[in-house]
């Protein structure tokens, strides 16, 4: 593994650490009516949260414009690097109310929105496939469909937002797999 992925590594488990800590506290201190103050401790793991956020991403840039100027990937998974992101914004954006997302009198339009959640699910897997520079991480793509599966399960109408919500931990567990393949290679 290069430098800049043990880096996008530890960030993403950085990420998906402060995200726990973040909801813990929040739901610890979860306030219905608003009267309560604000607890401290609330707005640390948020601002740990979103830097870490900012530090992930910052990561990922770095790491795509450093392929893009170096040509060290294939041409398709450089755009998938560039595009990905974009796709995922706008797909999840389109789709926010998932399969059902119009009134009851343009219901015959689900049906589009039906397609799109489908090709949101094909995009995600593509994008997850692309991340490690078409290594074949199979066993975390598996892991990852499961898991984002298991979690919609009684919500498949909004899968794909599942599918974003486990990306995350599946880059961290698909990082854990190439670590372990390097070291297999290596003796």
């Amino acid at each position: 593994m290069s430098r800049i992925q043990k880096i996008e590594w530890i960030s993403c488990i950085i990420l998906i650490l402060s995200f726990i800590m973040a909801m813990f506290v929040l739901m610890k201190n979860l306030d219905l009516f608003g009267t309560g103050e604000t607890n401290p401790f609330e707005i640390i793991s948020i601002m740990a949260m979103i830097a870490s956020a900012v530090f992930y991403l910052a990561v990922y840039i770095t790491r795509t414009v450093k392929v893009f100027l170096n040509k060290t990937e294939e041409k398709t998974v450089r755009m998938t690097w560039a595009i990905g992101p974009v796709v995922i914004a706008i797909g999840t954006a389109l789709l926010v109310n998932g399969v059902n997302s119009f009134s009851p009198a343009f219901k015959f339009l689900n049906i589009l929105s039906g397609i799109g959640v489908i090709l949101m699910v094909a995009v995600y897997n593509v994008f997850f496939f692309m991340y490690y520079g078409r290594r074949k991480m199979y066993v975390s793509l598996v892991l990852y469909n499961i898991a984002a599966i298991a979690l919609s399960w009684g919500h498949i109408y909004f899968i794909h937002n599942y599918y974003l919500m486990a990306l995350i931990p599946a880059i961290a567990v698909g990082y854990t797999e190439l670590f372990i393949k390097n070291k297999i290679t290596a003796k």
